[in-house]
């Protein structure tokens, strides 16, 4: 069982370049999480129950071999891959990625892995790149030259509460273009989530499928400024939290680690995100999952974690309570140098948070119009000499506000 905070696993990952050390400590993770399932509480040490413990860890194992043994067997197939041309090694390496995934399509999953993580496991180490036009080259035959190697990726949890967090996951995605492969998973869009959210099933049922949970956060809330409500429930969370949940706000998810802790449908869905496509890196742009987000990738090889603030106010204590995470390949950023936003990152410790400033779309980095181009969008706006131009930025949703009156 590899599961642990030490620095010295993280040390061994930091040299692990084929990511095997990686790819054995996340096998190794879920090995021990089905086995601690397979496991009956009232099992006792009579030979019977010996028994019954062995055939469901020899179930478990055999399994995994067997998709192993087909996640590597195009790989064991072509020995003299090294003496083939580049373009020879790219045709092989897409082939064997698809007959790959195909393989481990033929299969029963087992009682105690009923969300198929060994599945997407292998799977995700065997899936064809999304972005890059350099096919990945499974890690057994990575070998070859290194303009083979494929992109590392990068997979962006985001939310649609309000639209700073999508345009902030869209800005990131834009910044990674030609470095890295990202893939941004909406988890409150996302047809898995989707499928846990009650509010969306109850509306399927009446026959409107864009009812989720945003709906009451985005047409209720934002857009009737419903701002009372809002403050009246982080208010009772921050109270209930200070006496249940060390600080925290109750309303989210605490910390939970695996096998130890029951697994939530949220981590559950997270977990198949991050194993299915296999990420180098996990960002997020919102705060309420953090918890979960962290012992994922802390469970999932140690995966770094930076989480990229959205708002001046960092919210931490919302998430962390009096604590901060002791996972050490965690960080956050703080988008305004200022101190008001700086004391909102208690009680995360110097070394866990930077100054990052705030993702922003292309338009607003673009470089500054020159003073002929400047006139001409001040007469299309039919601005006259002196004239002065207020922008009001309120959100994505939009405020009643009285500035342009008053103005």
């Amino acid at each position: 069982h590899t599961h642990t905070h030490t620095q010295g696993v993280c040390a061994v990952l930091e040299n692990d370049e084929d990511g095997s050390a990686r790819d054995a400590q996340t096998l190794a993770h879920l090995v021990h999480c089905a086995i601690a399932r397979s496991v009956p509480a009232t099992l006792g040490g009579l030979a019977e129950d010996q028994e019954v413990l062995l055939r469901r860890v020899s179930d478990i194992l055999l399994h995994v071999y067997f998709l192993s043994a087909h996640h590597d067997a195009p790989a064991q197939r072509s020995p003299s891959l090294g003496a083939m041309p580049a373009p020879g090694q790219a045709r092989l390496a897409r082939t064997a990625s698809t007959y790959s995934v195909a393989a481990l399509q033929d299969f029963t999953p087992l009682p105690e892995d009923p969300e198929s993580s060994f599945f997407l496991y292998f799977s995700g180490r065997g899936m064809p790149a999304e972005a890059s036009t350099t096919p990945p080259i499974p890690r057994s035959l990575s070998g070859g030259p290194a303009s083979l190697r494929r992109k590392p990726r990068v997979l962006l949890f985001t939310c649609s509460f309000g639209g700073g967090h999508k345009s902030a996951a869209n800005a990131i995605s834009g910044y990674l273009a030609g470095v890295a492969e990202t893939r941004i998973v909406d988890t409150s869009k996302d047809p898995k989530f989707l499928e846990r959210d009650l509010l969306h099933q109850a509306g399927k049922m009446f026959g409107n499928e864009s009812l989720d949970q945003t709906y009451l956060f985005n047409q209720l809330i934002l857009k009737r400024q419903l701002y009372t409500m809002m403050n009246f429930s982080e208010g009772l969370g921050r109270a209930i939290g200070k006496v249940t949940d060390d600080g925290r706000n109750s309303n989210l998810p605490g910390p939970n680690s695996s096998p130890e802790d029951v697994d939530s449908d949220l981590k559950k869905v997270l977990r198949g995100q991050i194993l299915g496509y296999n990420p180098d890196l996990v960002l997020t742009v919102y705060h309420m999952h953090l918890n979960v987000v962290i012992a994922l990738c802390e469970e999932c090889g140690s995966l770094p974690l930076l989480h990229v603030s959205t708002d001046m106010d960092i919210k931490a204590w919302e998430i962390f309570g009096r604590k901060a995470p002791v996972y050490p390949k965690f960080c956050a950023s703080v988008p305004f140098n200022i101190p008001v936003s700086w004391a909102t990152a208690a009680p995360l410790s110097p070394w866990q948070i930077f100054l990052g400033g705030y993702p922003v779309r292309p338009e607003f980095i673009r470089p500054l119009p020159s003073d002929e181009e400047l006139q001409a969008l001040r007469r299309s706006r039919g601005l006259v000499e002196g004239e002065h131009l207020v922008l009001i930025m309120t959100g994505g949703g939009g405020q009643d506000v009285a500035w342009p009156e008053l103005l």
